[in-house]
């Protein structure tokens, strides 16, 4: 009596995740809207502490910061590093010290009436990035997000090499066309600096400094993972904490120079667009068979419209 389960109700939408929630929402009871990614495991008091921040004056959604969790390959050990020490530490500091918006699209809850007045899921069926178009018309429209106090799980078993540099580069050429200060990245890597430097000019001091940067690297990836979900990495994959670093900025680079981007299996391609007026002017999903231009600078393929499997969504 506690759980219902709904297959999708047609394509109304490029963004299979938003078609998904379009027809949940039809079935959806309550003025509070909870929903989660299917690889995210949340905690016992997941909704107690959803509740608790929407209470809040003027807090209309209350998201989690997400810690990789059960790396089981080199892929997914790298892409639960990744979100360990460069994601979920950008949000934590972007609340805490920026005062920022803070919408992570992988858990959220959010007032239905305030979803209602936003548009809806109609209003982000058609972007790719449709966590971060809520949340700019969240602050537009005056309203405060906060994130819960325990982060949920991001679970990554398996993952290949391939997965980490495809979501990695579409997430960081995500950023670079809708955040401020995505080029400034990089500064977070201070081995590679230290590694650079020691490569243009050798020396005992630059070698030095390379290395106590390397173990710096894994003291801080580990303290980070162990602050988010509760324990480190194991000791067979401590030797990927500083290499992570490196994966991490050819990926960013990629993200940063790419045009294009795949994402559950579809092709997406990257334009500028001042508006979303070119939104209103389209056909049905399948009878499209350009591309279509979006808010923030973000296209669909019209491939994205079919169905996926992709446990990332």
């Amino acid at each position: 009596d506690r759980a219902e389960l709904h297959l999708q109700d047609g394509v109304p939408g490029f963004n299979p995740k938003v078609n998904q929630l379009l027809t949940l929402m039809k079935h959806a009871g309550g003025e509070v809207i909870a929903i989660t990614d299917s690889n995210v495991r949340v905690h016992p008091g997941f909704l107690r502490e959803h509740a608790a921040r929407l209470a809040e004056p003027g807090v209309a959604l209350s998201s989690n910061l997400f810690a990789g969790a059960d790396e089981g390959s080199i892929g997914s050990a790298l892409d639960n590093l990744s979100i360990n020490v460069f994601c979920a530490p950008s949000s934590a500091t972007a609340e805490a010290w920026l005062k920022m918006t803070q919408l992570v699209g992988k858990s959220f809850a959010v007032k239905r009436e305030i979803l209602i007045g936003l548009g809806g899921w109609e209003a982000v069926k058609d972007l790719l990035a449709e966590d971060q178009r809520f949340g700019v018309l969240l602050r537009q429209a005056g309203h405060r997000t906060r994130l819960a106090p325990t982060p949920v799980e991001n679970v990554q078993t398996t993952a290949g090499f391939v997965h980490f540099w495809q979501r990695h580069a579409r997430w960081s050429m995500l950023r670079f066309h809708l955040l401020p200060g995505a080029w400034a990245e990089p500064l977070q890597l201070p081995l590679v600096w230290a590694v650079a430097a020691a490569i243009v000019d050798p020396s005992p001091l630059t070698g030095w400094f390379a290395a106590a940067s390397a173990v710096a690297t894994v003291i801080y990836g580990q303290a980070a993972t162990w602050l988010l979900r509760g324990r480190p990495f194991a000791l067979r994959w401590t030797w990927l904490i500083p290499l992570r670093d490196f994966a991490f900025l050819a990926a960013w680079v990629r993200g940063m120079t790419a045009r294009t981007v795949t994402w559950r299996g579809n092709r997406l391609e990257v334009v500028v667009s001042p508006s979303i007026a070119a939104l209103i002017d389209r056909g049905p999903p399948a009878a499209l068979t350009g591309t279509l231009v979006a808010f923030g600078g973000v296209d669909f393929d019209a491939r994205a419209a079919e169905a996926s499997t992709d446990s990332d969504g």
